[in-house]
This record gives C-alpha cells, structure tokens and sequence, in this order.
C-alpha cells in the first residue's frame, strides 16, 4: 500500500511523496496514510488523497 501511495503521491503532485506511508483505503478506494515527516511516529499526521478530486485539492491533511 506504501508503493501505490508513493506512486499516487508523484502522479498527483504531492509535495513530498517519500515521505507517505499507505495504511488503508477508504470505501471510495481513497487511500489514507501517515506522513512521516518527523522521528517520532506520535508527530506524524495522517493525509487522505481523495480519488474523485484533481490536483492539491486532492490531497487533505489531518493533525
């Protein structure tokens, strides 16, 4: 999930693909995961790349 998130990140203009590690799917197929920006996993925030929408508006991020 890490792999298609990471793809999804570069096709779609995520900022920092890299650092995207997948961990679910939402019922729409929209994928959810954390972005590790950080040491500590605790610090993380989890984005949400919303499949039916286009470019950054696309991509949300939750604390």
């Amino acid at each position: 999930m890490t792999d298609d998130a990471r793809f999804t990140g570069e096709e779609e203009g995520f900022s920092d693909p890299d650092l995207l590690i997948g961990w679910g799917l939402t019922a729409d197929s929209d994928l959810l995961c954390w972005y590790a920006d950080g040491d500590d996993p605790n610090d993380w925030t989890t984005i949400l790349w919303r499949r039916h929408w286009s470019g950054p508006e696309a991509w949300m991020q939750f604390d």
